[in-house]
């Protein structure tokens, strides 16, 4: 192996969505299947330019890695290891570390929470139910733990409020280099509306991409849900799904009609729990369903023309339409800049 080439080890647990991450944006990278595990190999100055962006992201974040009892001792044993200070910030941790051969070779720590969500027993994985045999005894090593939070800041979405008293964290994993970079320094707020339905979802996202001038139109993303750990909860993992953007942005036209932001907004309100009748929530999932299939190609034009239209002339005679009726209102002019811009 090269003295310019890191390689980092994977554990298939999900802190390995991180590493693959940070291997994504630094490009120039490969993943090597051998008889002791797989391993990826990463292009060592491409790898500190990657760690420089992670520290820049981190230094304006609130909180980078919400972390329990457990993983703040774990966290700090893997600083003093490394010859950082237990107190240093993790974006003066990234923008200083080297990563040396020897960092990768022993396991010497347990992977803190954040790493391993999917093997707590009640955690949930996509098709598979977590449970007490998915538990896996696996120590990382510390160049692991360093890679993985600049993974985990360059693939953090933001958060999203899911209940009256639950917010969750939101990360998103992309084969693309720098598109999901693009679009994560575009969330200026960190906030994201909502996380179901997932057709509001991508039609939000797609035009947040759009917004930020995201240069590809094959980009599919992996979403996963994460309960922050706090106290003496580890952090768990709730769930995740596949958003594919592709098709929504190679018709970018027809989400931003004359540069409307009207979808945008139905999206916002079909996702936001603290909607509900005041903004016509119900309505908004329905008609950016609606609008989901017509981009999609599933759904004609005068199916969306007809749900908008009816229910601005059932609602016209109100003096206040738009507002007392915030969602019909914005898929009417909506309907009105599609119908015009398509001639």
């Amino acid at each position: 192996m090269s003295s310019d080439v890191v390689r980092v080890p994977l554990y298939g647990i999900f802190g390995d969505n991180f590493i693959r991450q940070v291997a994504v944006e630094a490009g120039n990278y490969r993943e090597v299947p051998t008889t002791r595990g797989t391993f990826i190999e990463v292009d060592r100055n491409s790898l500190l330019n990657v760690l420089k962006v992670a520290s820049s992201r981190a230094k304006n974040m609130v909180k980078v890695i919400p972390m329990n009892g457990n993983d703040q001792k774990t966290y700090g044993n893997v600083l003093k290891v490394l010859g950082f200070n237990q107190a240093d910030p993790a974006w003066k941790v990234l923008d200083s570390y080297v990563p040396e051969d020897n960092h990768f070779t022993r396991g010497d720590f347990t992977p803190i929470s954040f790493l391993k969500p999917d093997l707590y027993e009640y955690a949930r994985l996509p098709g598979r139910l977590g449970n007490a045999h998915t538990r896996k005894i696996i120590n990382v090593p510390p160049g692991y733990v360093i890679l993985a939070v600049a993974g985990w800041v360059l693939s953090r979405l933001g958060s999203a409020q899911v209940s009256d008293r639950e917010w969750v964290g939101v990360h998103a994993f992309s084969n693309v280099r720098s598109a999901l970079q693009t679009l994560i320094d575009h969330l200026i707020t960190k906030r994201i509306p909502g996380i179901k339905p997932e057709t509001a979802l991508s039609l939000w996202l797609a035009i947040k991409a759009i917004e930020a001038n995201v240069s590809v139109d094959n980009l599919i993303l992996e979403i996963y849900v994460v309960s922050d750990a706090f106290g003496k909860k580890p952090t768990e993992l709730k769930g995740g799904f596949s958003v594919d953007l592709s098709r929504l942005l190679s018709r970018k036209e027809l989400l931003t009609p004359n540069g409307s932001t009207y979808l945008e907004q139905l999206a916002s309100m079909a996702l936001s729990i603290n909607c509900g009748q005041t903004c016509e929530r119900d309505f908004a999932i329905r008609f950016t369903n609606l609008v989901y299939e017509y981009v999609n190609g599933s759904r004609r034009l005068e199916d969306l023309l007809y749900l908008a239209y009816r229910e601005y002339i059932v609602n016209m005679k109100s003096s206040d339409f738009c507002k007392n009726n915030p969602a019909r209102c914005y898929a009417y002019r909506y309907a009105e800049g599609l119908r015009r811009s398509s001639g």
